[in-house]
């Protein structure tokens, strides 16, 4: 090794090629899945390498980071077209004891589900491993380097398709890439009504958790009967403390105010925690308390927007380490002094969280807001997109809008 100016300069070394494919997929969430079983049964000869040890991202082990139900995803199917997540749902399905929105139940029924079918399409999986490098020879990418618990290992690909959600690979590979929100805070999808100075960059997360222990109906009695019980002190407190970027103050129910605002005072626990380095604001969701039977029931640990940048790995390590500590003090401070809390326990916390937003590649084509508003056609047109949004345009249509495969494609690397 030879340090250099600030800079490690690495010995070269010989790289052996472990994996040598038709298609490798970087990332096992529910895209690289699908990306890969789609590949695998067709004849390619296809790699799937995900970091963690179960596959499925954001519906299998992400618990889907509190956003959609599984409903809504199965009812936004077009009928009659036989797909691969159609499939996939179908067969999710029969393996379900409980409802669309149990993640507890869902999230390992996802994972199996990746596995099984993986095995079916021929379809190689590298588990407990990172895509790191893209392997380009004449500006093209032609494979990808694994770190594992081997070491590191080549991967020779004809293609590689980046699943990593953040395009880790695609900005590795020096792909344009789109980070911040321009001035126009309508570019590039941001559909969120917003004064446009609270998003320096479009990015909001959230980490899953399960409580134990928890009777929700009796806190549910407990927000409703003593709803009225706050003082106009606690309202003014309220207004000046609890409102965070994504959190607005009117989603705490006013009986819990008084407890947070003593907890807060006392320097037992703040409900919302302001990170100066990147500019963001933590909070507990205080309205998504889910109830999936036995004292079960879930939330979301941090509700996060501001500067965050996926691509930054110290902003991904304090968020990791700030809200698994504030998924413990929430059950905490709920256990010392709300009804039906009072055995509760964390039972278990997502093993990642997930974003919203960028970083994407800035492909051959960037659909932007007006395109969405007017319901623009294109000649590749990979999926057609119908959320409806009305908040920013009047002339939004129902058509809904196409999204092109170019969108996929970076403009100034290959393959």
């Amino acid at each position: 090794m030879i340090e250099e100016m600030g800079y490690i300069i690495e010995t070269e070394k010989r790289v052996p090629i472990a994996y040598d494919v038709d298609v490798v997929v970087a990332g096992g969430g529910i895209s690289g899945l699908f990306a890969a079983l789609a590949a695998g049964r067709t004849g390619a000869k296809t790699l799937l390498i995900e970091r963690f040890a179960s596959l499925g991202g954001n519906i299998g082990p992400g618990f889907l980071v509190g956003g959609s139900h599984l409903k809504k995803l199965k009812d936004a199917l077009p009928k009659g077209l036989t797909s691969l997540p159609e499939e996939f749902f179908n067969r999710l399905d029969k393996l379900r004891v409980t409802p669309d929105d149990n993640y507890a139940d869902t999230s390992n029924i996802v994972s199996y589900l990746g596995v099984k079918m993986a095995e079916e399409a021929c379809v190689e999986l590298v588990l407990s491993a990172y895509a790191s490098d893209p392997i380009i020879e004449d500006n093209k990418v032609k494979g990808i380097f694994i770190e594992g618990k081997s070491g590191r290992v080549a991967v020779r690909a004809k293609i590689v398709i980046d699943a990593t959600g953040d395009a880790n690979i695609a900005q590795r590979a020096g792909a344009f890439m789109i980070k911040n929100v321009s001035e126009d805070y309508r570019s590039y999808g941001n559909l969120i009504k917003n004064d446009k100075s609270e998003f320096k960059a479009w990015n909001d997360t959230g980490l899953y958790f399960f409580i134990g222990n928890a009777d929700l109906n009796k806190y549910e009695e407990f927000i409703n009967e003593d709803k009225d019980v706050i003082t106009d002190d606690d309202k003014v407190w309220a207004d000046n403390h609890l409102k965070g970027k994504r959190v607005p103050r009117n989603l705490y129910p006013n009986a819990l105010i008084p407890l947070l605002r003593k907890a807060w005072e006392s320097g037992e626990y703040k409900a919302v925690e302001k990170l100066g380095e990147p500019d963001i604001d933590l909070s507990f969701c205080p309205c998504t308390f889910s109830d999936y039977g036995n004292g079960i029931i879930g939330s979301r640990a941090g509700e996060v927007s501001g500067e965050i940048d996926m691509s930054d790995m110290k902003h991904i390590s304090l968020l990791e380490a700030k809200m698994r500590t504030r998924a413990f003090e929430t059950v905490q401070f709920f256990r010392a002094h709300v009804p039906g809390f009072e055995n509760a326990y964390v039972m278990f916390i997502s093993p990642f969280f997930g974003a919203r937003g960028g970083p994407c590649i800035k492909g051959e084509h960037t659909v932007t807001t007006d395109e969405a508003a007017t319901g623009a056609k294109f000649y590749d047109v990979l999926y057609k997109n119908y959320l409806r949004v009305t908040n920013i345009r009047q002339d939004w249509t129902d058509k809904g809008y196409d999204i092109p495969y170019r969108v996929l494609l970076p403009k100034n690397i290959d393959n």
